[in-house]
């Protein structure tokens, strides 16, 4: 287990931005890779990118039917692709649910002293906020290797670059954002795909949300658990005052408007009214945060790239909506 370290106390850190010829490593944290044709063919595109690509020793391996290696496995491999000095880039193969088993065995003192770009989604989102937590690295949700840079896809190799190899701090846009409450704030990037968000809430991994901006995404549920997430965080606090001060929803794929209980679905009919935007828009009344949703990213085989810990405007008073970092999110 790492040595305590008090995030109030440490500054932020931010790691190289990657470039041609970086030697990078390919670690599987959570499930196991299930298409190792779709997992090639990520790799090649990485490689197309100038990058060295390695893989780390558990990458292919599986335990237990629905995780890729042990623990301890798991964290070896994470452990020893921050502690290699040749090392300038982390990605994640894939995601899963089990990720959050790795987080005590991790050593983020060794993290904080070898910063360097770690990427992913979905159940990546546990690593990427437990690590920001913890070691003060700004982290990245963006893709996985196996299914979601399976090709080359311009859209997302461009906001990948652009964050974490130009520095740049205007997202750039593929979809027509849409404004569910105008407000115009600023604060630091947290979040990801929202169950497994809500999940560290209660742990000494869960970020400090203070004067932050969340994203979220989720996929293949119902909007049951949806609300049942977000209330979660609300009735922890974490929109109070001086709080999250807005949020960012991505593209909610297969998020069916009902709950997973058959009995409820039989027997009650869904209202006209009864919309995903509407359930989220009726939780936040009480709250003066603006809220846009249908940003790109998510469950999809275009995902943006956003850094962690990044402070960044949203400005959602109008239709020509603002969403930019202050900073960029790389050295």
């Amino acid at each position: 287990m790492s040595p305590a370290i008090n995030p109030k106390n440490q500054p932020l850190i931010k790691p190289r931005r990657l470039k041609k010829g970086d030697r990078v490593i390919v670690v599987s944290p959570s499930q196991p890779i299930t298409s190792p044709k779709y997992f090639k063919r990520g790799l090649k595109t990485l490689e197309s990118l100038g990058f060295r690509v390695e893989t780390s020793k558990n990458v292919n391996t599986v335990y237990g039917m629905y995780k890729a290696g042990t623990p301890a496995e798991r964290a070896a491999d994470l452990n020893e692709a921050f502690a290699r000095k040749d090392i300038k880039g982390v990605f994640m193969s894939v995601g899963g649910f089990l990720a959050n088993q790795v987080l005590p065995l991790l050593d983020y003192k060794l993290i904080r002293q070898n910063p360097k770009v770690l990427i992913g989604f979905s159940d990546g989102t546990t690593l990427l906020n437990a690590i920001y937590r913890r070691s003060r690295l700004v982290t990245f949700h963006g893709f996985n290797i196996e299914y979601f840079f399976m090709k080359a896809n311009s859209y997302t190799i461009k906001s990948f670059q652009n964050i974490c190899s130009e520095g740049g701090t205007t997202f750039l846009r593929r979809s027509k954002w849409q404004v569910l409450k105008p407000g115009h704030v600023r604060g630091k990037l947290l979040g990801g795909n929202l169950i497994s968000f809500a999940n560290l809430l209660g742990t000494r991994y869960f970020p400090d949300i203070s004067h932050s901006i969340l994203f979220f995404e989720e996929h293949d549920d119902f909007s049951e658990d949806v609300e049942s997430a977000l209330t979660r965080l609300i009735n922890a606090g974490i929109f109070a005052e001086g709080g999250a001060q807005g949020i960012i929803f991505g593209k909610m794929i297969n998020v069916s408007v009902g709950s997973a209980d058959k009995e409820i679905q039989q027997k009650f009919t869904r209202p006209k009214f009864f919309t995903l935007n509407t359930i989220i828009k009726e939780l936040f009344k009480p709250y003066k945060i603006p809220i846009i949703t249908n940003v790109d990213f998510g469950d999809i085989y275009y995902p943006m790239t956003i850094p962690l810990g990044v402070e960044a405007e949203l400005d959602a008073t109008n239709s020509q909506i603002t969403f930019r970092l202050l900073e960029p999110a790389v050295r």
